[in-house]
């Protein structure tokens, strides 16, 4: 089939006459099947974006065992947990729509490169935080590690759209998923091992020159994926407010307007929950945990990300987006109410696993729901719209921990959020079990 790569589609059109009583050229149903073929086939050029987000995930599974420990370090409140968050949340928020019109002035590999730069940064900012019991280097540092996601995942995401069809993108996006979950995966074991023998700050520099290698390896690995019709004749600015009136247009749609909510309601679940109760429960003397064991938490949990992310993307092209949304929504509520009731490492495996599996199932359903409809063009400002949505939630679940962590347990906190996503999901699904004909 890669014989007809060279052909333009007049040609293509001209091999295909069997149906119209001629003699010569392919059978039409011969030809359907091939293009079919070609469409599900994957893209190469996404593999080095894959190991790109090995890396990075490697470096972000640092964070997770350090986190509670910082926490612990410095004595920090939940307010103040909150506060590191939505920091992060807005970073992420404010940096979506220029990296949206970035990725199609400048080209995806270009952000995907800033971005990898903003987290090396950010993570060499923690551990001069962390020699110095700093706070606002620790904000610092989750700033720029908003900055520098946002950039790379709108690089990397977009970059897979434009290899990808409908009838294999969410096994595209995969293998980025898979890439960074099994980087992940291993930095959470790696640090709590590396923490036990050398200290949070030797780790954190070890960390941050790995990412900037990974800086450089990106810049000569990764291949540019922008399609020649889309250029920008904008300057900057003007490109950003094109794009925020693109959003006015693309939320006239159902399906783009229902899953930019659901990405505000799931992000919201998890900055008020994952990134801002679970780092304060598992650092709080009542479990103990050591550096070892928290290793072994956030490791266990983005095992199981990496694990689960192709089955699960297999699932949701198999049985649809939307139903395997709602049932993931519903099982990282449930997995919220389960927390609380932890106390020994055999149920908090139980819980975390479970919300490790939700959050595989949901992360990258909003954006595939996004992509499916709309063209090449609108691709980035859709991506980048449904991202927003997320980090507003995201914003929105750091604000409201930090606000009710002065006056209730962070037990009540991951209650109140598990019951709103576990109500959220039962009533979508019986909305739509009414709505079906008779």
């Amino acid at each position: 089939m890669d014989t007809f790569a060279g052909m333009d589609y007049a040609e293509v059109c001209t091999l295909v006459g069997a149906d119209e009583q001629k003699d010569y050229g392919i059978p039409r149903e011969f030809f359907v099947s091939a293009v079919a073929n070609l469409a599900e086939r994957l893209d190469y050029r996404i593999y080095p974006i894959a190991v790109n987000l090995v890396l990075t995930g490697l470096a972000e599974g640092t964070l997770g065992p350090a986190m509670p420990l910082l926490i612990s370090q410095l004595g920090l409140s939940t307010a103040q947990a909150g506060i590191l968050t939505t920091g992060f949340g807005l970073a992420k928020l404010l940096g979506n729509i220029p990296f949206g019109v970035a990725a199609d002035k400048y080209g995806r590999r270009s952000v995907m490169v800033f971005g990898c730069s903003c987290v090396t940064l950010g993570v060499f900012s923690a551990a001069v935080g962390a020699t110095w019991s700093c706070y606002e280097l620790l904000l610092l540092e989750r700033v720029l590690n908003g900055v520098g996601l946002s950039a790379l995942f709108t690089g990397a995401l977009v970059a897979a759209a434009d290899v990808s069809t409908p009838r294999n993108r969410a096994r595209s996006m995969a293998p980025m998923y898979i890439g960074y979950n099994c980087g992940n995966a291993i930095g959470p074991f790696a640090a709590g091992v590396v923490i036990s023998a050398v200290g949070l700050k030797y780790a954190l520099c070890g960390t941050g020159a790995m990412l900037g290698l990974n800086t450089l390896s990106s810049f000569a690995t990764v291949k540019e994926t922008k399609p020649s019709m889309i250029t920008s004749e904008l300057g900057f600015m003007e490109a950003y407010q094109a794009a925020l009136q693109t959003w006015i247009s693309l939320l006239q749609s159902g399906p783009l307007r229902q899953a930019s909510l659901y990405q505000a309601l799931f992000w919201s679940a998890m900055g008020g929950g994952f990134m801002t109760c679970l780092p304060m429960l598992l650092g709080s003397p009542n479990l103990g945990l050591s550096p070892n064991t928290l290793g072994m938490c956030f490791g266990g949990f983005a095992v199981t990300n990496a694990v689960a992310a192709q089955p699960l993307a297999t699932l949701v092209d198999k049985f649809g987006k939307e139903g395997m949304l709602m049932g993931g929504i519903g099982l990282l509520g449930a997995s919220s109410i389960m927390l609380p009731l932890c106390h020994d490492l055999a149920t908090l495996s139980m819980a975390l696993g479970g919300w490790a599996v939700a959050f595989t199932l949901v992360y990258p359903i909003p954006q595939a729901i996004a992509i499916d409809h709309v063209g090449p063009a609108d691709r980035s400002n859709a991506t980048a719209m449904v991202r927003t949505f997320g980090d507003i939630g995201l914003v929105a679940g750091g604000i409201l921990a930090g606000v009710l962590g002065n006056t209730l347990p962070i037990e009540t906190i991951l209650v109140v959020l598990g019951c709103t996503c576990v109500g959220t999901s039962v009533g979508n699904i019986f909305h739509r079990y009414l709505r079906k004909p008779n």
